[in-house]
């Protein structure tokens, strides 16, 4: 059964590094121009497991974990009248923002940013001009100080109805994520001078995985993104099972999520809205359950492009078996979740 040991959770301090103490000497001031907080790092062992698992959580704290930020509607909510302001530019700096972790559990916010330049100077435009309609104070919802903007003289900016949202990262590439960092490694020497393995063709069980996350989250709540992983995969997996478990005794069959075609011996089960993160994870366990005694299974994707996993399986009871695959992997996840 999957272990997991060795949790550490490290609040990283900048000032250590050589690089601070030399841009310290030569900006005094250095402290006062850098955010606050500090990032927090977690990092922890899985034991007894497949890479296919240890590959799954990797993903899914890259660019698969549910992450908050803010959006408005750039064609109805934005009103200026200086036009070196460009409309996706200004959107994606408060997409990008750094947004307090309290903003998860609180998502019922309204901002608004509503700034006028009546100096003969052009200004900075900074998250400090935001003001809350709705939710916590300003300061619970981002980083003061962020420069979002320039904004010329006699000019002006506003933009009303500035909501959270919620995206993925691999369906809304370039919005806030919650990480600066995501390190996986495999724990195994490169040449097993007991056994004449090279780590090329061996199979680890053994996995070193560490995540850093931004300047928003505090050092005891950092494990809690562990929580949230795992609840994201077993939710996933839930919607396959309901699927597989829907498949009838027949050689075609489809509905929104799943098709499953008949191709000589090969069952094709094609799962929509999944590719290598699970698809790779219940080919392997379906391979253990059997313990190596199947004739043929693989997964596999229709294109890149294309988001749609595919599990060719070759098994007189394929559909329990990767029923079985599922509540397996469910088990060990419940597992792995509950060390955090």
């Amino acid at each position: 059964m999957v272990k997991v040991a060795n949790i550490k959770v490290e609040e990283l301090d900048r000032s250590k590094t050589p690089a601070y103490k030399k841009c310290l000497a030569l900006v005094p001031d250095l402290e006062k121009l850098l955010p606050k907080r500090k990032k927090v790092c977690v990092s922890f062992e899985l034991k007894d497991t497949v890479t296919e698992m240890a590959n799954a959580i990797r993903r899914v704290l890259i660019n698969e974990l549910p992450s908050y930020y803010l959006d408005y509607d750039e064609f109805k909510d934005l009103d200026t009248s200086d036009p070196y302001i460009l409309c996706d530019f200004i959107k994606k700096q408060i997409e990008m923002l750094p947004l307090m972790a309290n903003v998860n559990e609180e998502k019922d916010i309204a901002l608004e940013l509503h700034k006028e330049n009546k100096t003969t100077e052009i200004i900075d435009v900074t998250t400090d001009h935001f003001v809350v309609k709705k939710g916590p104070a300003l300061d619970k919802i981002v980083t003061n100080g962020i420069t979002l903007c320039r904004l010329r003289p006699g000019e002006y900016i506003h933009i009303k109805n500035i909501h959270v949202a919620v995206g993925i990262g691999k369906n809304d590439p370039g919005k806030w994520e919650p990480f600066s960092n995501v390190y996986y490694e495999p724990l195994i020497k490169p040449f097993d001078e007991k056994s004449g393995v090279s780590s090329l063709v061996s199979n680890p069980t053994h996995f070193l995985i560490k995540y850093t996350t931004r300047r928003n989250v505090e050092a005891n709540k950092a494990k809690d993104f562990m929580k949230q992983v795992c609840s994201v995969l077993e939710e996933r997996l839930k919607i396959i099972m309901t699927q597989v478990e829907s498949i009838p005794k027949t050689e075609y069959y489809a509905t929104d999520i799943l098709e499953m075609e008949t191709k000589g011996s090969i069952r094709e089960v094609r799962i929509k809205n999944e590719k290598w993160t699970l698809i790779t994870l219940i080919c392997r366990y379906c391979y253990i359950l059997t313990k190596g005694n199947i004739k043929f299974i693989t997964s596999s994707e229709i294109h890149p492009e294309v988001n749609t996993g595919i599990i060719r399986i070759n098994h007189p009871e394929y559909k329990k078996l990767i029923l079985d695959a599922i509540k397996k992997i469910m088990i060990d996840l419940k597992t792995i979740a509950s060390a955090f």
